[in-house]
């Protein structure tokens, strides 16, 4: 996809959602970082003239000699600034919790959210250090994807234990005999044991103390 060609010469058909998931496209496409780069200002610069243009500005012929109409201002700058005013402006990054906020949105405006997240994530090859630091970004049934898509630390599953859904944690998660045990309540084991993941869910590879913890809870797997 020609995203460049898309925002020099079709920048005044597109709509807010548009420009959303160009976005996506560029952050997880197969695009060099200049690309990237120099198309995400692009974005920035249509929105910023769309502001302008409504903003009330004191008599027409000023407003548009500041600001004349998208379909008159070919936007052709340079990578590394936008010139709405004839003046460089460098614009800031987004910070990695912005974009995936950004990303997010536009995600669960698709026909399957939970496959568009895993790709985004096969693709963005995050880690669970940043998934840790922006958890409060993601809902519950984003929270079962993710369980899909990373196999988590216990200390990640414990830290988030009370808000991750429980059955997709024991179908989908690795985890130790002695964490099965401490969560045994809240772990239907037969989820655990016939459908989980673990090493120790077959009766040769467990311990002699799960076998006996099994036991007197009535299950005999």
């Amino acid at each position: 996809m020609d995203i460049e060609d898309i925002l020099t010469n079709q920048h005044d058909e597109l709509l807010e959602v548009d420009l959303r998931s160009l976005e996506v496209e560029l952050d997880t496409g197969e695009y060099s970082k200049q690309y990237i780069a120099h198309c995400h200002e692009l974005i920035q610069l249509i929105r910023k003239q769309r502001a302008l243009a409504q903003e009330k500005l004191p008599g027409k012929g000023f407003q548009e000699h500041v600001n004349p109409p998208l379909s008159q201002s070919p936007l052709t700058v340079p990578a590394s600034s936008l010139s709405p005013f004839g003046q460089e402006i460098k614009l800031p990054e987004p910070t990695d919790a912005e974009k995936l906020a950004r990303d997010l949105e536009v995600i669960r405006q698709t026909d399957n959210p939970e496959g568009e997240l895993k790709r985004y994530f096969e693709k963005t090859k995050n880690n669970e250090a940043f998934i840790d630091a922006n958890f409060s970004a993601f809902n519950e049934s984003e929270h079962i994807a993710l369980m899909k898509c990373f196999d988590f630390s216990e200390t990640f599953l414990e830290k988030y234990f009370d808000v991750l859904d429980h059955a997709t944690l024991a179908k989908t998660q690795h985890f130790s005999e002695e964490f099965f045990v401490k969560h045994y309540a809240d772990l239907n084991p037969d989820l655990v044991i016939k459908h989980g993941v673990n090493v120790w869910r077959a009766k040769e590879n467990r311990s002699s103390k799960l076998d006996v913890f099994l036991r007197l809870k009535g299950v005999r797997y």
